[in-house]
């Protein structure tokens, strides 16, 4: 139930992030660097997830999963620190705001991901312990 209420959370994160207005203040070098960041960082999180399904010990995907969370959290936080005020032209400010989405995007599919993976883990206890008796 924790679990539960911990991913609807940051659903409600995700949501409120995306509501919040444009992606950057300003383009320019500071902007890119801020995008290659994120980037690798979700980067980072699909090899997460690759490990993750990747395993098939029980306890060590659940420590994978909790790295996991925390780095979806992390890179929340980088892209609410990432929204601006606003600067730049019309189409700058819908380039960032449609940067900021496929971001919220590709969480969203990070977060259905380790839904399944917690729920197939789930699965592979169960059969752990009956396999015990």
């Amino acid at each position: 139930m924790m679990k539960k209420m911990c991913r609807i959370a940051v659903f409600a994160a995700v949501i409120s992030a995306l509501a919040a207005g444009p992606a950057v203040a300003e383009m320019g070098h500071e902007a890119g660097m801020a995008q290659g960041k994120m980037q690798q960082h979700m980067q980072k999180m699909m090899r997460q997830m690759e490990q993750i399904r990747a395993s098939k010990d029980p306890e060590e995907r659940e420590r994978l999963m909790r790295e996991h969370m925390e780095s979806m959290q992390s890179h929340m936080q980088m892209m609410k620190n990432m929204k601006g005020k606003g600067g730049g032209s019309m189409e700058q400010r819908m380039q960032k705001m449609e940067q900021r989405m496929d971001m919220m995007q590709e969480m969203m599919e990070q977060m259905h991901q380790e839904q399944m993976q917690m729920q197939e883990t789930r699965r592979m206890r169960h059969n752990h312990r009956k396999m015990k008796r």
